[in-house]
């Protein structure tokens, strides 16, 4: 079983090894952002006092 197994997982790697790297979009574009309202604090925020 192991036999067969080993040319196929190295096929899988080697097929994994030449894949196009694709570049990820790096801000999200939707507007879900302003439907859910302001932000909310942190839970670490205090308010600074002077």
């Amino acid at each position: 079983m192991f036999t067969a197994a080993v040319p196929i997982l190295a096929l899988g790697l080697l097929l994994t090894l030449l894949m196009k790297n694709l570049k990820l979009r790096s801000r999200h574009h939707g507007g879900d952002q302003q439907a859910e309202g302001p932000a909310p604090a942190s839970a670490d925020s205090t308010p600074e006092t002077t």
